[in-house]
Order: C-alpha cells, then structure tokens, then sequence
C-alpha cells in the first residue's frame, strides 16, 4: 500500500504530460510539458572555442535546464546574459531557471568571444 502512494502520483504525473522533441543546430534536446508548464533541457558542449548549439530556441516562461560541458577543462565562467545566471565551469556546469523574459540573450564563456544565442519567445 505504502508503495501505491508513491507511485500513483508519479504515473499521474507521467501520464498528464506529453514530450516532444526538438532539435537546434544538431543537437536533440527535450521540451516536457504539463499543465502549461514546460521545460527544455540541453546540453552545450564547449570545444577549442567552439560553441555548439549556437543557438537554443525556448518557450517563454518555460524551465530552462542548460548542461554545460567544457571538454578543454578550463576554469572559467560561463554566463547566461540577460538573466545574471553565471557558474563556474571546470569541465562541467548546469544551469537551472525559468525563461520569464522574451528576447535573444547571449550565452558562453566570458573569456571566450564565441558566444551562443537563446531566443526566448
């Protein structure tokens, strides 16, 4: 019995949502939604100053969860500009937050002159 309780929210859960998938210049990322509630999860590699998406287009007011992946291994900032959400990277990095604002913003490392755009619409 105990464990019903814990299942049948998440098979709830589970079955009130519906996936899609969408792809930015050849990267696959996920867009799950649920009750008008959605969230776009990537991954953004970094490799010898190349940024790759370099362009990442979200649903306004939708989570955002960026996983990031240096494979130089610098230490370095990466920063979601627009947004004030910056993490140090040493190899890997993840980001989490919700895009309220509409707009293109840039994305990358600060020392890096490469950047990516996330369009918000």
């Amino acid at each position: 019995m105990k464990y019903l309780l814990i299942l049948l929210p998440i098979l709830l859960l589970v079955g009130c949502s519906s996936e899609g998938q969408t792809t930015t210049s050849g990267i696959t990322g996920n867009i799950v939604s649920s009750d008008a509630v959605y969230a776009s999860e990537f991954t953004v590699e970094l490799n010898s100053g190349v940024i790759n998406p370099d362009s990442l287009n979200i649903p306004q007011n939708s989570i955002v969860i960026l996983n990031v992946f240096d494979h130089d291994n610098r230490t370095d900032v990466f920063l979601v500009e627009g947004y004030g959400e910056e993490r140090l990277v040493n190899g890997r990095a993840n980001f989490y937050f919700k895009a309220t604002k509409e707009g293109t913003f840039e994305y990358g490392l600060i020392k890096e002159q490469n950047k990516g755009r996330l369009i918000i619409k």
